[in-house]
This record gives C-alpha cells, structure tokens and sequence, in this order.
C-alpha cells in the first residue's frame, strides 16, 4: 500500500470522525455540556443499523433516514431530564462543565452496561456495498467512500445553517447566561450579583464588564454603585494590606508596626482532640494486627480496601481543595507498579520503590508544569490522555525491544507485608492531609478551588500551589502501585494503566464527600464491597450500578455521605420546636391531607416539579 494510497484512507475514515467532532462540537461550544458518553451513543445508533438490517433487511440508508427522529427524541430526553437540570442550577460555566463531565461519565457506564448485558460483548459483521471502488487508481470499499460523502454533506450542512442565521456567535453565550441567572428572567449582559458558596461560604461575583476575565466573571471587584455591605464582603479572601477603594479598585496600604496577637492563633488540645488522637492509635493499633484476625480472603480484600484508601485520600488533597477533576491517578499507579516490574530483577525490592518515587515525582513535576495552567474539561481530557500515552508507549516497547507484553514480579514480598505498608502509607497521607489543613498552603488552595482569579488577586502564587499539591498527591499514588506490584505478580501495561482505576477513585470519593478529611472513606467501603461481590460474578451490572451512583452523586448527593451525615447531625442538635404543642402537627398534616389535588399541569407537570425540586441542589463542581 502506498503513502498516497494511506492518506486517502486516513481522509476517507477522518470524515466521520470529524463529523462526530462536530457534533461534539456543538454540544460543548455552543450549551458548554461536555458529554463523554458520545461513544456510547454511537454504539446505539450502530446497533440500531446492525438489527434493522439483519432482523427487517432495512437498507441502511433508509435506516438512517429512519433513525433521525427516534434519536432526536432519545436525545431531547436526556439533555429534558439530565442535562438542563445542570444548566439551570450551575452558577458558573465551570460548575457546568463539571457537573456534565461528571454526569455522562454516569450515563458513560449506565449505556456500556446496559449494552453488554442485552447483545453480549460479542462483535457483529454485516455486509453491504463491499464492492470495490476505484479513486484515481486506488481501491476503496464503496461503504467507507459512501459514509465519507454522508459524513461531508452532514457536516457541510451544519456548518451553513448557523452561519446564515447569524447565531453561531451569541448563542453559547446566551445559554451559558441563562443557565447561570437560574433558567431566566435575566438578559443577555445583565449582572448577576453576588453568588454565594454553601460549602465553603466564599463570594463570587458573576458580570460583564471592565475586569471580565472573558467568561463573564467580575471576580474580586464590585460596580460603583454597590453598597457597602457589598463592598465589605468582597474583601473576604483580600489580605490585610489591601482595603477596598471607594472607585473598586485595589491598592496596597503600607504595613503596619506588627503588634501582639490578641489570643493564640491555633487553639490548644482540648480534651476532645486527646480522646480522638488516642482513639485513632487504638484503630491503628487494630489494624495493624488484621493479618493475625482474618483469613487470607479477608486479609486481600483489607489490601485492596487499603490500596484504594490511600488512592482516593491521594486523589482529594489535589482535586477536592482545587476542584480540578484528575483523571491521572491510573497513570502515576502504573508508573509505580511498572518500575517494580521492570527493575526488580536488577535491583533490590525497596530501591525499585526509590527509583518509583523518582521517576513518579519527575513525571508530576513535568505534567503539573505543562498542564495545570488549563482548567475544565482540558485538564479533565489531559489526564486521562495520559495513563492512555504512558499505557500505549509501554505496549510499543515491550512489542519491539523485549518482544514480550508483560513482566512477572515475584519476591519474598507476601500479603502481609503489602498490607502493613499500605497501613503505614494511608496513616503518612492521613497526617499529610491534617497538617495541610492547618497550613497556608492548604488555604491557599481552598481559595484556588472557590475562584482562581481572586486567589491571584489575593496574591497567592496560583501556580506553585496546585505543582506542589499536585506532586505531592502524585508521589502517593505512584508508591502505591509500586508496593501492589509484587501483590499482582504478573504486569501487564494493559493491566497497570486500566482507566477504571482513575474512575473508581473519583466515584469513591464523590460518593464519601470531601468536605472532610476522613470523607472519603465513607465511599470506599461500600464500593469495594460492592466491586468483590459483582466485579467477577456480574461485570455488566457493576458497570450499570456504578454509573447509576455517579449519576446519584451528581444529582442529589454534590456533598456525598458526608454532608448527609452533617446534616443529620445538625438536625439532631437542633431543639425540637413546638410552639402548638404535639397535636400541632397533627392538625397541620390533616390539613394538608384534606386538601384536593390540584394538577393544573396535568401528571407530566407535577413529575416535572417534583424532579426539579429534588435536583435543586448546590452544584459538585469541578474544573
């Protein structure tokens, strides 16, 4: 086959895939949803091809002119009940962008489940127009060549349409507007005061104007005619040699001569922190003897539960203070787990562990200088791009230069040791997490995470901070897979590099919550239980139910497990009210009860009212 010959090939097959970028394209540059499932809807609309042919001898062409309503309708359903319920709550487009990313990972499993249990993942061939065609002397298959000219008119016609209508320009805007000021009632270019973070109870300022950092966001500065309340809680993330201008500008007062504080600045054990440091010694203590208390079934199942307890705790002291999704845990595991197998022959077990954490702290120290100036769906596609490199490059080598493609690890390295070292590794990232909180590194990242450009302003070096954050959730996971690499004892780069690692991780942590430090624990154990009852017996449906718990994070849980535990504590502290005495509710529940049912909506009204009144939570964000 010639050059000539594979390029055209390469333009014949590039048509369709540009036509699926296209409308990629659309969805994330015009509505800001960025939808990872469209892979699955490519499959379902291939399905749907392959069965009306086969089953109703349906040419495809037809089929295709067919499909177009039922697709549209499918689609205007879940962008109806899955994707506008995001656009109306997100207060920003980055709260958008990650609310959608987070949702069609869901829908992303759901669809690939659901696929696979109902065809199996078998493959289906079905032939039509296979005959050859000649193009200036080469030979192509008429399919390909028909689907080119599809995929071009396709692709040509929607490119005209928004530009003879002149809406290609503001519609993005328009809807990103909509969306931000809660669905309507606001015009496009009008200011949105003033929108305040539950979780962390920091402003942010959404506008048009002078200070636009070009996605319509006025951060840190106020409009002149605010009042001076207003003004007062803009300052909230200002330092204290900044005071506020009357004109709403910025200025540097001189220092002053430093004084005495007034009380200490960080408090003194209390009774209730020595209880709980003693009792965290004692759960340590417990743990450490598991070895002796448990079988060997048990005992695997503590190293997975530990394995992804350090991943997970590694993974939210860089995504849950910043808000960048990272999809790159899988990646820093495989480095580690990959170095072990690699050098282990040549090297003792724990200077494979030091060469791990070298080249896992270079490859952080790189990838964090390169990438983490992007934020969004960049970052998001960036890290998974890179377990996707590091696993194929691997593939590559072992192919051409060891002409193998996998390596075994087997030394005097048992259970029990992997276990006590991951013990030890998930008390190290415990402690590093509670001193980051107490530092001005991990404040500093709070206010990267609420809104990146006041943090500049504030005079925090943006940067630095998310590198060495970065780096050092990276290190963590990099040792991790170093240690698991004798528990696996036979490597391959396809096995090491799995994304399902990275996806776990982020669904273990949504799911336990972030806002503390022991959140995500709450989210681990019920899914390593649920990955060693279905992983082996059902895969499909642990692919189905994983999907659904995303999509239940996204949609009623933005706080996971931790936040219902919150609030349930806080309504039991609360003292129970109850000004008409006990039979005051029970004649307000009669009431209610005895009123007759209004539907002037009908029954799709009243769901749609109901679904909206759930999902009316605080967005769980991402960048």
């Amino acid at each position: 086959m010639s050059l000539i010959e594979v390029v055209l090939s390469g333009v014949i097959l590039g048509g369709l895939y540009a036509l699926i970028a296209i409308g990629f394209n659309l969805q994330y540059g015009v509505a800001r949803i960025f939808n990872l499932a469209y892979g699955e809807f490519l499959m379902a609309a291939a399905f749907a091809a392959f069965w009306m042919f086969t089953l109703a001898s349906i040419d495809p062409i037809l089929g295709m002119l067919l499909s177009v309503p039922v697709t549209f309708g499918a689609n205007w359903l879940v962008y109806r009940f899955l994707m506008l319920p995001l656009v109306r709550r997100a207060r920003t487009r980055d709260d958008l962008e990650g609310d959608t990313i987070l949702a069609t990972f869901g829908l992303l499993f759901v669809l690939k489940g659901a696929a696979q249990l109902a065809f199996t993942p078998d493959n289906r061939f079905y032939n039509y127009l296979n005959t050859p065609v000649r193009i200036i002397g080469f030979t192509f298959a008429a399919n390909r060549v028909l689907a080119f000219g599809v995929a071009c008119a396709f692709g040509l016609a929607i490119w005209l349409i928004p530009r003879r209508r002149r809406c290609h320009r503001d519609v993005g805007d328009r809807v990103c507007e909509w969306g931000s000021a809660g669905g309507g009632g606001r015009h496009p270019g009008e200011h949105v005061p003033d929108l305040q973070s539950v979780d962390r109870r920091r402003v942010h300022h959404e506008g048009a104007g002078r200070g636009d950092d070009g996605r319509h966001r006025q951060h840190g500065r106020q409009s002149g005619r605010g009042n001076s309340a207003r003004r007062s809680r803009s300052a909230l993330l200002v330092p204290g040699r900044f005071r506020p201008h009357p004109r709403s500008r910025l200025f540097p007062v001189p220092d002053r001569a430093p004084c005495p504080a007034a009380r200490p600045v960080r408090d003194s054990m209390t009774a209730g922190s020595t209880i709980a440091v003693v009792a965290l010694a004692v759960l340590v203590a417990v743990l450490a003897a598991v070895p002796w208390l448990v079988s060997d079934y048990g005992l695997g199942f503590m190293v997975n539960l530990m394995c992804y307890l350090v991943l997970t705790i590694a993974w939210a002291l860089f995504s849950g203070t910043t808000r960048y999704v990272s999809l790159a845990t899988a990646a820093f595991f495989g480095i580690g787990a990959y170095a072990v197998a690699m050098l282990v022959k040549e090297l003792p077990l724990y200077a494979c562990f030091g060469v791990a954490l070298v080249v896992g702290t270079l490859m952080a120290s790189l990838v964090g200088l390169v990438t983490l100036r992007v934020s969004g769906m960049f970052f998001v596609v960036f890290g998974f791009g890179l377990s996707e490199l590091m696993r194929e490059v691997l593939i590559w080598w072992e192919i051409n230069q060891t002409k193998t493609l996998g390596r075994y690890v087997f030394v005097p390295f048992d259970t029990t040791l992997i276990y006590w070292h991951l013990l030890g590794l998930a008390v190290l990232v415990f402690l590093v997490g509670w001193l980051l909180r107490r530092s001005r590194l991990g404040i500093a990242l709070l206010v990267i995470g609420d809104d990146e450009t006041m943090a500049r302003q504030a005079g925090i070096n943006v940067p630095l901070a998310k590198v060495v954050m970065f780096i050092v959730s990276s290190v963590f996971m990099t040792i991790v897979g170093a240690i698991m690499a004798p528990r696996f004892g036979y490597l391959t780069p396809n096995f090491v590099f799995n994304p399902l690692i990275s996806f776990q991780v982020v669904i273990m942590a949504l799911l336990g919550g972030m806002q503390r430090l022991w959140g995500p624990v709450l989210g681990i154990v019920p899914l390593i239980l649920l990955s060693e009852l279905l992983q082996v017996r059902a895969p499909f449906w642990y692919s189905v139910i994983l999907g659904l718990i995303f999509m239940v994070i996204v949609y009623f849980l933005p706080r996971g497990v931790t936040g219902l535990v919150e609030d349930a504590w806080e309504t039991l502290r609360r003292p129970i009210s109850l000004p008409r005495g006990v039979t005051g509710p029970a004649i307000d529940v009669w009431a209610w009860l005895s009123q007759p049912i209004s539907l002037p909506r009908g029954i799709v009204g009243f769901i749609e009212d109901v679904w909206a009144r759930l999902i009316r939570r605080q967005p769980s964000g991402g960048r």
